[in-house]
């Protein structure tokens, strides 16, 4: 099996390792490019195909807050790796809130992190993209369906009603079901997300954002939040860090949140944050069934 990477990296003594490392991965054979700055990282995609790209935040012609969104615009069906000297948690955070798909520590690498978050990035991208292309068509479909839902209500007079629950018996009456609030702004993963939390027995509120979340707690509290981590007008963080200053600490409130990237690493981030735990996407049924028993007993 052959990888091909790009290693962008403006220390030598650190590239040295990088591929010294790479080299000893068992099972793997990674065909390694390097490229000491912006723009030689660049030119080179211009030129060749990379399944994975490993990024250094901090290179001499762009500033660390910037690289990641700079090369993510240039290549946005490719993988990217962050690499840091930096021990800077905000950094991490920025990067994946961004689409980073692993952040890693430069102290700390290994041979086996290396290939673990290179092959796992890939497969992750590939079905991140993959369900994008899927939440296209079913996004088109839904839309359909809701647009012939919506001609018969007026043939019939009645007002539009809302999608999903029908169909599902809940396993509690809404009395005794517990409060959820989903913070997700995927259409479609809202529609899927509900539907396996009222097969629970849960009674779900639906908020498109951070800001949406924080103005849904101010009309009624919930047992517990499961928090996307990347949404437009305020992210699942900034939104987590908010409600924990306003309404209490974990033991309180249980905020679990949804990424799509979610390595150990960045998992031990965003419990630093504030979350109670860290699910990955999609979400697995069975888990999410696991992980509310153990926090709505």
């Amino acid at each position: 099996m052959k990888i091909s990477v790009l290693l962008v990296e403006d220390s030598k003594v650190i590239t040295k390792l990088i591929l010294s490392l790479l080299n000893k991965a068992d099972s793997i054979e990674f065909e390694v490019s390097t490229a000491a700055s912006f723009k030689e990282a660049k030119q080179l995609l211009e030129t060749q195909q990379y399944a994975c790209v490993l990024l250094d935040l901090t290179l001499p012609d762009s500033a660390a807050n910037d690289t990641y969104s700079r090369l993510h615009s240039i290549i946005p069906d490719i993988p990217i790796v962050v690499t840091s000297g930096s021990s800077n948690d905000q950094l991490a955070l920025n990067a994946m809130k961004r689409g980073a798909q692993d952040y890693l520590l430069k102290s700390d690498l290994s041979a086996r992190l290396l290939a673990k978050a290179i092959t796992y990035s890939i497969e992750r991208k590939k079905l991140l993209l993959e369900a994008e292309e899927k939440e296209k068509v079913l996004r088109l479909q839904l839309e359909a369906a809701e647009a012939k839902i919506s001609r018969q209500n007026k043939l019939l007079g009645k007002n539009k009603t809302t999608a999903c629950s029908q169909d599902f018996d809940l396993q509690l009456s809404k009395e005794e079901a517990k409060r959820i609030l989903l913070v997700e702004d995927s259409v479609v993963n809202q529609k899927l997300t509900t539907i396996m939390l009222e097969k629970l027995g849960l009674e779900v509120s639906v908020a498109e954002n951070g800001e949406k979340a924080i103005q849904a707690f101010q009309e009624q509290p919930y047992h517990l939040v499961l928090m996307d981590i990347q949404m437009p007008v305020m992210d699942g963080v900034t939104a987590t860090k908010a409600l924990r200053e306003s309404y209490g600490p974990e033991e309180k409130v249980v905020i679990i949140a949804l990424s799509a990237t979610a390595s150990d690493e960045m998992k031990e981030t965003f419990q630093k944050t504030g979350f109670n735990e860290v699910l990955t996407k999609p979400v697995d049924p069975e888990i999410l069934d696991q992980t509310f028993a153990q926090y709505l007993r």
